[in-house]
Parts: C-alpha cells; sequence; structure tokens
C-alpha cells in the first residue's frame, strides 16, 4: 500500500510539474495579434507602464504624447482595416469620430518559449 502511495504522489509531482512548465512555455511574453495590442493599449491608458508594455523602446515618446493626450478621454475602437502592414482604426473619443494609422513592430521570443510563440506584436507609432 505504501509503494502505491509513493508511486501515486511521484506520478501527481511529475504531471503538475510537466503542466506548469507547458503552461509557462505557451504563454506568450506579449501581444500574438495586432488587435490584440490595440485594445489593450486603449484599455490600459491609465496605466503607468502601458508605453512600456505596448510600444517599442525606440517610440516610447510618441506614446507618452498620445497618452497625455488621451488619459482622460474614453476612447471606443469601433473599426479596424489591415492596410499593408498598417492598421487603420476609427474610433470615437467621448463620442466624436476619429481614426488613427498603426504601424507595428514585430519582435521575437527567445529560448524555448520560441517555440510556441516566435513573435510578438507591439506598436512602433500611431498617428
Amino acid at each position: 500500500m505504501k509503494k502505491l502511495l509513493i508511486i501515486v504522489i511521484i506520478i501527481g509531482i511529475l504531471g503538475g510539474s510537466g503542466y506548469f512548465g507547458y503552461t509557462y512555455l505557451s504563454t506568450p511574453s506579449g501581444f500574438t495579434t495586432k488587435e490584440e495590442v490595440i485594445q489593450s493599449f486603449f484599455e490600459n491608458l491609465n496605466d503607468p507602464d502601458v508605453c512600456q508594455t505596448h510600444y517599442d523602446t525606440f517610440t516610447a515618446e510618441n506614446c507618452a504624447h498620445i497618452v497625455s493626450l488621451l488619459k482622460d478621454d474614453t476612447v471606443v475602437v469601433t473599426n479596424t482595416s489591415v492596410i499593408g502592414g498598417d492598421m487603420n482604426l476609427s474610433v470615437t473619443i467621448n463620442g466624436n469620430p476619429g481614426t488613427f494609422v498603426v504601424n507595428f513592430v514585430t519582435e521575437p521570443e527567445t529560448g524555448m518559449k520560441a517555440r510556441f510563440n516566435p513573435e510578438y506584436y507591439k506598436i512602433y507609432y500611431m498617428e
């Protein structure tokens, strides 16, 4: 009976370790779709790390300017369309219509996670 209990405990530990290892490796470090980046950016405008999380490091100054302008506003993305590598956004800002053109950069994933998610998206610029 003790041997059976020990075997069950070992199988449980190995199974749990395998599950958590797989979950860690399959979870991306960033955003896997362009739409995901955009939606998250506008939902998290008041987050102090929004520029670091959503923008490329070279264009964070552009992000800070956009966040300062839209910080206290209600922004709703109403339509998206892809034009080449850019995305054209139709938005409403406090009920007023507007448009943004967004360019993205892909960042390669490193290490073992690259097998599951080879790259992820960040915003390069938004105008």
